[in-house]
């Protein structure tokens, strides 16, 4: 086990990655001797990380008995050792969150700190007694921490001027300078010319994404947008928003600079949408030599107010007039070879671990029982477990359906072309016929009409058999 590490701390966290499992990886690489408890409502999954993480799916009792044991050493494939629970550390106040670590706290005698990554604790949209319950995990825990002041700011608003909630700015990590391409989204040919405008990320209707298609139509030329990620409405790599939107698919963080430099983009634009409660993507934007125009609400605006690095806009103005702003700082924008000179620059990794550590320092550490080994894991549920939670998999599990919608659309494609051309030759049949039918009403106008007549009813008795 680490040195650095000392007793383990049990990760506490819902699945569903973006930044949450970002800061929980951030943690562990520096922690080995941690692990991550990820939770529903019906299933725990216990990741012990290692050169080969393991993943093993328990039922909440048995993982409860697991725990009050004592943890397996993080090595995989090591032997029992003993090694009391320190604390847990949860990353969410969801009720499977407030439920884990309310059954284990109480088997294990360890107490939970809480990382607040967001806002949704006090959601006053939240049903009444869900807010409460919210509140109150928030208040019990042994040490409460946040990423931003502005989510310090929505804790002590909820909870009291004299909530004690620590600000912890999330460490950056220097990208590898234009590390090579590795996902398939950039299997594509080079652009066509320069995406001056970079969105990064997933880009919802909470993101704005319909402010985004907005001000696509009103972009004045030769700026043009490229989203580095997905919409909602296009997550293949192409076109959205009536083409005037490059997409360009899921991508690895460490790709950024190099994705920079392929579309020649200079400006890194979050649109309107929700404020932010930290935002990765902005460190990313900076790190990759990105300028940023952000909305002045949220982390995003106390971020940039503190180191710089690029202009804030009113979130409430009118698309042509966000148009402008985008053209302005255009004008201005440069893209630099490596990170934005940033005045005071952002935090080390190694600057959020040392806190880190010394707020875990400060726990009281329970003393370690003597137990029962786990209960042996299923090599095919680890899989599984590990398909559903690991964000790398989640990374590809995307990049995947994105290229099944391809081989989908290039087969409805192939039978698009097969009904057309069906299309084709039945109205071609349709046409023959009726000139068919037009020659025999001419041929039979000379006849008696009681021979016509007795041709028609000689025609329907062989229709009706």
């Amino acid at each position: 086990m680490n040195a650095l590490a000392g007793p383990r701390v049990l990760h506490v966290m819902p699945p569903g990655g973006g930044g949450v499992e970002r800061c929980v990886r951030e943690l562990l690489a520096e922690r080995p001797g941690d692990c991550v408890l990820h939770v529903a409502q019906a299933q725990w999954v216990l990741e012990r990380p290692g050169a080969v993480p393991r993943f093993t799916p328990l039922a909440p009792d048995d993982l409860v008995r697991w725990v009050a044991a004592g943890l397996a050493d993080a090595a995989p494939g090591a032997p029992l050792a003993q090694h009391s629970l320190q604390a847990l550390h949860a990353h969410g106040t969801v009720p499977a969150v407030r439920a884990a670590c309310a059954r284990i706290g109480a088997a294990s005698g360890a107490p939970y700190l809480l990382t607040l990554h967001d806002i949704w604790f006090a959601d006053p949209a939240l049903p009444a007694d869900e807010r409460a319950a919210r509140l109150a995990f928030v208040r019990g825990a042994a040490r409460c921490t946040a990423p931003s002041r502005f989510i310090v700011e929505h804790a002590r608003q909820a909870l009291g001027a004299g909530f004690d909630c620590r600000l912890v700015p999330m460490g950056a990590r220097p990208f590898v300078p234009f590390l090579p391409f590795v996902s398939s989204a950039v299997a594509l040919p080079p652009p066509d010319g320069e995406y001056a405008v970079a969105v990064i990320g997933a880009i919802g209707a909470h993101k704005g994404l319909v402010a985004l298609e907005a001000l696509s139509a009103l972009l004045p030329p030769p700026h043009r947008i490229v989203v580095l990620g997905y919409t909602e409405r296009q997550l293949r790599p192409g076109w959205t928003a009536e083409g005037r939107i490059r997409v360009h698919g899921m991508f690895g963080p460490d790709e950024l600079p190099a994705l920079v430099r392929h579309y020649g983009a200079r400006l890194a634009l979050f649109p309107p949408g929700m404020p932010e409660s930290h935002c990765y993507a902005l460190s990313d934007a900076w790190m990759s030599g990105l300028t940023v125009l952000a909305p002045d609400h949220g982390a995003l605006a106390e971020r940039v107010r503190r180191h710089g690095g690029g202009a804030l806009y009113d979130p409430g103005i009118a698309p042509a007039e966000l148009a402008a702003r985008v053209d302005q700082a255009l004008r201005a924008a440069r893209r630099h070879d490596g990170g934005v000179p940033l005045a005071p620059p952002l935090p080390a990794m190694e600057t959020m671990m040392a806190t880190m550590n010394e707020i875990y320092a400060t726990l009281p550490v329970p003393q370690a029982s003597t137990g029962v080994a786990p209960p042996a894991a299923d090599e095919g549920l680890q899989a599984l477990a590990q398909g559903h939670l690991d964000s790398a998999f989640m990374r590809r599990e995307v990049t995947d359906l994105a290229r099944a919608l391809d081989d989908a659309a290039a087969r409805q494609a192939a039978l698009q072309q097969r009904l057309d051309a069906a299309e084709q030759a039945l109205d071609a049949l349709q046409q023959r016929h009726a000139r068919l039918t037009q020659r025999l009403r001419r041929l039979l106008a000379w006849l008696p009409a009681s021979w016509q007549a007795r041709l028609i009813e000689r025609e329907r008795r062989a229709l009706s058999d």
